[in-house]
């Protein structure tokens, strides 16, 4: 029996000015024991020490480009079209893989089943990398996707081909990943769920700009509910969207 050629993954870090700590995020997927790994940093022009520290690692990046972007969407095509990995994951400057095995995980389900994508489990960590949530909800529906954005680019894997048939809009500067995920369920179905926790990501980004992530958040369900002629549902969305809105501002009275 011919055996199953090896799939390679491609990894992605778009980072600007990421010095604190793009090479925790560096060092964990070079850590990784899956080896058909590619990994592309693409970097937005950065002033602090970014460079100096993907320089330092140069002879194990596949490939790397430093130079201004209109924004996260775009450096995230524009890295795209860098890759050639069978699947492709994006994994930027503030996240890092839980552990050696991480990738491996994924790329033995992928051998088992030939999907679209896969998606795992993740954990968000404070400044200091303590653990202050963690996902282990088995299943998601996509009624649930269309309330809120709840799969992580971090944890989860495409099929490159789908990330040209479906850039990332540039319109978005947030929620450009919920945009793509729900365009990519409602054409090819939900993901195959890989139940082990994959990797960590910080909210030093997420939890400064929550407000917004929800607005934009908010600004895709929008668009979408418009592209899918059922506009009459956003009755029920801007009331979840104004609850969360409202948690974010407690949230901050409380922590004053």
């Amino acid at each position: 029996m011919e055996s199953k050629k090896e799939l390679y993954l491609s990894v992605i870090t778009v980072v600007y000015n990421g010095g604190k700590t793009i090479e925790k995020t560096i060092l964990s997927v070079l850590s990784q024991t899956y080896k058909q790994i590619e990994y592309v940093i693409v970097d937005g022009a950065s002033t602090d020490e970014t460079l100096n520290i993907i320089k330092k690692y140069d002879s194990k990046i596949y490939k790397w480009i430093s130079e201004p972007d209109a924004g996260l969407s775009d450096a995230m095509n524009k890295a795209v079209h860098l890759c050639t990995g069978d699947y492709v994951l994006f994994l930027h400057a503030d996240d890092f893989f839980i552990d050696p095995e991480s990738v491996g995980k994924m790329m033995r389900m992928a051998k088992q089943k030939d999907e679209a994508w896969f998606t795992g489990f993740y954990k968000y960590v404070d400044a200091q990398g303590e653990v202050i949530f963690s996902d282990t909800i088995k299943a998601y529906s996509f009624f649930m996707m269309q309330v809120r954005n709840i799969i992580k680019h971090q944890s989860s894997m495409v099929k490159r081909s789908y990330l040209y048939e479906i850039p990332f809009d540039k319109k978005y500067k947030y929620a450009m990943d919920y945009d793509f995920f729900l365009n990519l369920w409602n054409r090819v179905g939900a993901p195959v769920y890989v139940y082990e926790h994959l990797v960590c990501f910080g909210l030093n980004g997420l939890s400064s700009n929550a407000e917004a992530s929800i607005t934009d958040e908010m600004r895709v369900r929008k668009a979408y509910r418009e592209a899918k002629k059922e506009r009459w549902i956003l009755i029920f969305d801007y009331p979840i969207y104004l609850i969360r809105i409202l948690k974010v501002k407690i949230d901050k009275i409380l922590k004053r």
